[in-house]
């Protein structure tokens, strides 16, 4: 008779301790949901090469906690795995993730610096929300999805370039980020949310390319220091409140042929 393998899963299920640094198991594969929730002792973690998966909330609350480097081989990101770790200030993903999800790092309100690899697809909704002191980021242009609220409030954050392969902005993604300063919105882009842009009070310019066929509610409300747009010939509605508040405005190019919504320009200069 043969012999017969057997391959066992190992996970961090939960994690009480208060050392101010923790090394998980080179055993364990995974991460489970809450493992080291609220832990306020813990400042830095190693998480080992083999470990596929940071589940659910898995370090949500964690205080004290201020820099996360995830191996090659993380996966998975859970809903809400670092939300509310309000010291949290570097992150560094490695790994083959495809999405960062929902409220990943919502409210990690001292996150300055983000690295993400090659292969993520998809930022959840409010996966950066409210993260105020975030400024370095940089966006792999493989990321094809900003989802709602992704970046909504980041106050700090000023991104140099988007994805090349990007193709949808949602609602709000952008909503707040008062350092923005310009949006070039790459080629492959297809649709932008309501007020993905809104409350961007440094952005003085902002061009939306071809194949884009509406501007959403408020897609650039509050936008107090928006001088210039350029607008694609594919463009055929401009929604309610595009461009409402935005009293630097002058030059908007745009086809003759686009509908418009109620008070597009409302409070602008050339209303």
């Amino acid at each position: 008779m043969g012999k017969v393998s057997e391959q066992f899963e190992l996970s961090v299920t939960r994690f009480t301790g208060k050392r101010e640094h923790v090394d998980v198991p080179e055993e364990a594969d995974g991460i489970s949901p809450r493992a080291f929730a609220f832990n306020r002792a813990m400042r830095t973690v190693r998480i080992p090469d083999g470990v596929t998966s940071i589940g659910e909330e898995a370090f949500v609350g964690c205080m004290s906690l201020v820099e996360v480097d995830l191996p090659a081989s993380v996966e998975e990101i859970g809903r809400g795995a670092f939300r509310g770790c309000l010291r949290l200030e570097r992150v560094r993903v490695r790994g083959a993730v495809e999405r960062i999800e929902d409220e990943a790092f919502l409210r990690c309100k001292s996150l300055r610096e983000v690295e993400l690899a090659d292969g993520v697809e998809e930022i959840g909704e409010a996966a950066f929300m409210r993260c105020a002191s975030l400024e370095r980021l940089r966006l792999p242009d493989t990321v094809r999805t900003i989802g709602d609220r992704a970046f909504c409030e980041c106050a700090a954050l000023d991104i140099a370039a988007l994805p090349q392969e990007l193709e949808e902005v949602e609602d709000e993604a952008f909503k707040g980020c008062a350092s923005l300063q310009r949006a070039e919105l790459p080629a492959h882009v297809g649709w932008l949310g309501r007020r993905c842009f809104a409350d961007c009070t440094a952005l003085t310019e902002a061009v939306v390319p071809e194949g884009v066929g509406s501007l959403e509610e408020g897609a650039f409300e509050g936008c107090t220091s928006l001088r210039r747009v350029e607008l694609p010939t594919s463009l055929e509605v401009i929604e309610d409140r595009a461009f409402f508040d935005c009293p630097a405005l002058e030059d908007v190019q745009a086809s003759d042929a686009v509908r418009l919504g109620r008070q597009v320009f409302g409070l602008s200069k050339g209303a």
